[in-house]
């Protein structure tokens, strides 16, 4: 079954050998793009991908109900399940189930302390120390100061988990040589990679931009199918 699983589904192993074989322990992911162009199904892919492989993900959501959150989420899983064609469907929705997390926060009480108490409280009292976390509605990259930056290193660092953001962009956004708008780019070397998402008629053109100080492979061409929610080579 795993043999068939990996045949069917290349384009997140493309993906990850994109970025030099993951985003690693400790480092912080950035997917990039204007409002609406995928960066949450990029991310419910990567959720979706590291919990049918036994990783524990963790979904933190500032400003959106869980509700809102697992359907979207399920409704990826379902489709995901459906393109690899595999027989033992019920037992891959079932791990999961169990391999993901996922917490709500009010925008007005976010924080990044919350967000450690969260993951303690998993490790101590639920057995559930995440490997990937998705943190879904924050920052706000106009407002975040350097120093709020550095603590968000740091808590990836000290949990020792691959922690995923998105930054939000504008089509009026000046860029500068590496592709980021200023109010992202001042934060860059805090990313050990960076994806910037770009529609591309009814697809969404993945872009490298950072992979650990490596350059992406060559002729690498993924998009994300909004239609589908999967990402695919073309």
């Amino acid at each position: 079954m795993e043999r068939e699983r990996n045949r069917r589904h290349r384009p997140l192993q493309l993906f990850f050998k994109a970025i030099q074989g993951g985003l690693g322990e400790g480092n912080i992911g950035l997917l990039v793009s204007r409002h609406g162009t995928g960066k949450q199904g990029v991310f419910v892919s990567l959720v979706v991908d590291h919990a049918l492989q036994g990783h524990r993900s963790l979904t933190v959501a500032v400003g959106r109900s869980v509700d809102r959150i697992r359907a979207y989420q399920d409704e990826v899983l379902h489709t995901l399940v459906e393109s690899l064609d595999l027989k033992d469907r019920a037992s891959l929705m079932t791990r999961v189930e169990r391999h993901r997390q996922i917490y709500s926060f009010g925008e007005d009480s976010f924080s990044l302390a919350r967000l450690r108490e969260t993951m303690d409280f998993l490790r101590e009292r639920a057995q559930f120390d995440p490997e990937v976390v998705e943190l879904v509605g924050w920052p706000d990259f106009h407002r975040l100061e350097p120093a709020e930056m550095a603590e968000v290193k740091r808590l990836a660092q000290e949990t020792r988990c691959k922690l995923w953001l998105a930054g939000h962009t504008s089509r009026e956004d000046e860029l500068d040589e590496s592709g980021l708008p200023p109010y992202i780019a001042r934060h860059a070397d805090r990313f050990s990679v960076i994806i910037a998402l770009e529609p591309e008629g009814n697809l969404v053109r993945l872009r490298f931009l950072k992979t650990h100080g490596q350059p992406p492979p060559a002729h690498l061409n993924l998009v994300y199918d909004p239609a589908t929610h999967l990402l695919r080579w073309r």
